[in-house]
């Protein structure tokens, strides 16, 4: 349980949380504003690995990256090709509901929002877990079909099969049996707009380039089509899904699906650095 004691004009910058929320008005008023996870793509949220994950990259006075208040006290350098960072930000749906003394209010898994406290508040929440478990956390604890020795690029050529079929089996959740772009296409995104943010596009476009040699390697199309039946054969990719099926909503299981994918690309390449450059050059989309 949770005590938050609020002035007017606070405002909870936009988020999600992985798990159900339970939030309860003591006191005051406060203004949610909800988003359904299927405009995940229009908020840009920040990557999972990101200090402030699950929070839109989106300034929504300026448009910017909130990233770019760092440079008002000369922490992040001015940068003259990071406009239009968020081109599909806008006209997003959203619900609004002014919490009462003695209310209380259910918010979903991974739906966003944006809390504004209208006076003096007092409020409480909780957290709760899903049936069987945090599907994140078990998810976690399912081992990954890679070898320890290997080098990086059977390393990062089994991570970009893994990461396919994942998507794919993820697609066939939801009935379509082709084509990935929903869900690996935000995680790009989000990578792009982060990264575009905070050093410009010229920079962020030559950074790690070498992935695209180790994960296109062509005398590992062997190793490549070994690793895509061991994992086809396995239960890898099975035992997420079973875990992601937990999310009734589909972009629910996308936002987690590409959580996962995250943590998976830092535990086998073993390098933050080499994250974006992986999901860059390595992943289609």
């Amino acid at each position: 349980m949770n005590l938050w004691l609020g002035s007017p004009g606070v405002v909870a910058h936009t988020h999600h949380d992985e798990v159900p929320n339970w939030a309860a008005q003591v006191y005051g008023h406060k203004r949610w504003i909800l988003s359904p996870p299927s405009e995940a793509w229009k908020l840009y949220p920040y990557p999972h690995l990101h200090s402030f994950r699950s929070q839109s990259q989106v300034d929504f006075k300026s448009g910017q990256s909130i990233d770019a208040r760092a440079r008002v006290s000369g922490k992040l350098p001015e940068l003259d090709d990071n406009k239009d960072l968020f081109p599909h930000f806008g006209n997003i749906t959203a619900y609004q509901a002014l919490l009462s003394p003695g209310e209380i209010m259910y918010i979903p898994p991974f739906w966003f929002h944006r809390v504004i406290t209208e006076d003096t508040s007092i409020a409480v929440n909780t957290w709760s877990n899903i049936p069987g478990g945090n599907p994140h956390n078990i998810m976690e604890k399912v081992p990954l079909p890679f070898e320890e020795d290997w080098d990086m690029r059977r390393k990062a050529t089994a991570l970009k099969v893994f990461v396919r079929l994942f998507a794919e089996a993820l697609a066939e959740t939801t009935g379509v049996t082709c084509g990935i772009e929903p869900a690996l296409g935000l995680l790009r995104r989000q990578y792009d707009s982060l990264y575009f943010g905070s050093m410009g596009r010229h920079q962020a476009s030559i950074i790690g380039k070498e992935m695209k040699e180790y994960c296109h390697d062509s005398d590992l199309e062997e190793f490549e089509r070994n690793i895509a039946a061991k994992i086809t054969d396995g239960i890898y990719v099975s035992a997420l899904i079973e875990q992601l099926l937990k999310l009734k909503n589909v972009d629910a299981r996308r936002l987690l699906f590409l959580a996962h994918v995250e943590t998976s690309i830092y535990a086998i390449l073993e390098d933050p650095n080499l994250i974006y450059p992986f999901i860059r050059d390595c992943i289609p989309t």
